[in-house]
């Protein structure tokens, strides 16, 4: 449980609070940013990136391992 919400709440502060390009949240209410600090922001998007891979998409491995095994086991009784 603690790995889904950590994964959860890097996508969203991905893609809320670290995306200020066009058509994004914080563009409709009106702040801008020049480009040197958008590409800086988008250096720190890799992070979040890292932290869904090894949360929720390893978790959605296991997750799939883990039903295809149960399933298995239930064919062999």
């Amino acid at each position: 449980m603690p790995l889904t919400l950590a994964g959860a709440m890097f996508v969203l502060i991905n893609n809320v609070f670290l995306s200020f390009g066009e058509g994004s949240f914080f563009y409709s209410m009106g702040i801008r940013l020049d480009a040197s600090t958008i590409a800086t922001l988008d250096s720190f998007k890799a992070i979040g990136g890292n932290v869904y891979n090894g949360t929720l998409g390893i978790m959605s491995l296991d997750g799939t391992f883990l039903y295809r095994f149960s399933f298995s086991r239930r064919a062999q009784s």
